[in-house]
């Protein structure tokens, strides 16, 4: 995989401290609602790739999305907070005019889900 990611599009898991990245050229992306994304989803890619070595479903670990926003000219690399760290990492092999990051919800995993949690919530309010 090329040092720069200019040009690129993906997803991303982060599993045991690890980035597990996965992107094409935008050549090779899928449009989709004037944008061009990687053409798998993150189930798809975890099923093929990954399941087998980590034995959890795909939106277990951390997660995130890069997509090229065509009219633009420029990436957004989105994240969740548990893959913070992760995205930094990737944005920075981005031309940083180019690619900005965003926070979404929708990339929860285990670690999220837990916080978010009603038992969570009212052992916080105690503290």
């Amino acid at each position: 995989m090329p040092n720069t990611l200019d040009d690129r599009v993906g997803i991303f898991f982060v599993a045991d401290g690890e980035i597990l990245l996965h992107t094409c050229s935008l050549a090779e992306a899928k449009a989709k609602d004037g944008l061009l994304i990687y053409p798998e989803s993150h189930e798809q890619v975890w099923t093929r790739r990954h399941v087998e070595n980590y034995g959890v479903e795909y939106d277990y670990f951390p997660r995130g999305r890069i997509v090229y926003v065509r009219e633009h000219d420029y990436f957004v690399l989105y994240h969740n907070e548990c893959s913070r760290q992760a995205a930094l990492e990737i944005h920075s092999r981005y031309r940083t005019k180019r690619c900005q990051l965003a926070y979404d919800l929708s990339y929860r995993c285990h670690q999220c889900r837990s916080k978010r949690s009603s038992v969570w919530q009212r052992l916080r309010r105690r503290s």
